[in-house]
């Protein structure tokens, strides 16, 4: 391993992890856990390529979404049913970048969540965003402002 000053820095939290947490844990449970750790570490590595690999499988973009810069974006609801719940939300967050949207958890769980629903649904998201689940998409966009009166 390479040693820098920063190592023992435990302001940063993969060293305060490191030299406080696992050893404290190790403590507790009379355990050697850092193997334990980097098998699961090693096995959401695993998933997450698996994920990515049939998130670039599924076909072209345009097919699951398309995205509006800046607007909006619109996702097939019968691709996004196809997929499981992970690659979904890849797909999701792929699109989402396309049309320069807000990214974020919630955003991108309520477009999975819209698309296994029934129509009609809809949702306020974080960004101003409004989610509507329609017969067949799922349409995100910002909600027009109010025309003023005129007199």
């Amino acid at each position: 391993p390479r040693q820098d000053p920063t190592n023992r820095d435990t302001r940063l939290l993969r060293n305060a992890i490191r030299l406080r947490v696992i050893p404290e844990i190790e403590r507790a449970t009379r355990r050697e856990v850092k193997k334990t750790m980097a098998r699961t570490a090693e096995i959401l590595r695993e998933t997450w390529e698996r994920v990515v690999r049939d998130a670039l499988e599924v076909g072209r973009r345009e097919e699951l979404g398309r995205a509006k810069p800046g607007d909006s974006a619109e996702f097939h609801v019968g691709w996004l049913r196809r997929m499981s719940p992970p690659t979904a939300r890849v797909q999701v967050r792929d699109v989402l970048r396309l049309a320069e949207l807000p990214l974020s958890r919630e955003t991108i769980d309520a477009v999975v969540d819209l698309a296994r629903g029934r129509p009609g649904r809809r949702r306020d998201l974080p960004g101003g965003l409004l989610a509507v689940r329609e017969r067949g998409y799922v349409r995100l966009s910002r909600p027009s402002p109010e025309k003023p009166a005129t007199t």
